[in-house]
């Protein structure tokens, strides 16, 4: 799909899938998942990276916990419209991801393959 398609959406959930396998590495384990977020409380998509894919797999979807530092720092983007969808060259961001969603609070959300998947929210700043 193209993520364009999402601005103007709202994010109503976001989910995960069990863990494929997990790997000791530095700076911690490295576990290896799907991110899927569901738009507008129906269309579920598979966050990548890079890409926002339609949700074919049959893995089982459990809802996103969001860590202590994303509620301290009262980071939420559930129910907020997407604003703008931020593509950077996949060559430069490899590994942090080149796609992020912006959301109307200013804050973004992004799928970081740094050290094994994570999902990330945090304030947009301009040089992101």
């Amino acid at each position: 799909m193209n993520p364009q398609e999402l601005i103007g959406r709202t994010l109503t959930n976001i989910f995960e899938t069990k863990p494929s396998s997990v790997i000791e590495s530095i700076p911690g384990p490295a576990s290896f998942f799907y991110i899927v977020i569901e738009i507008d409380c129906s269309n579920l998509y598979e966050l990548g990276a890079h890409e926002v894919l339609d949700w074919t797999k049959k893995d089982r979807l459990i809802p996103y916990e969001k860590p202590t530092w994303a509620i301290q720092n009262k980071y939420n983007v559930i129910g907020k419209k997407i604003t703008r969808v931020i593509q950077r060259k996949y060559e430069d961001y490899y590994y942090d991801g080149s796609l992020s969603l912006l959301f109307e609070n200013n804050l973004i959300l992004e799928h970081q393959t740094t050290n094994g998947d994570q999902l990330f929210i945090g304030k947009y700043e301009e040089n992101n």
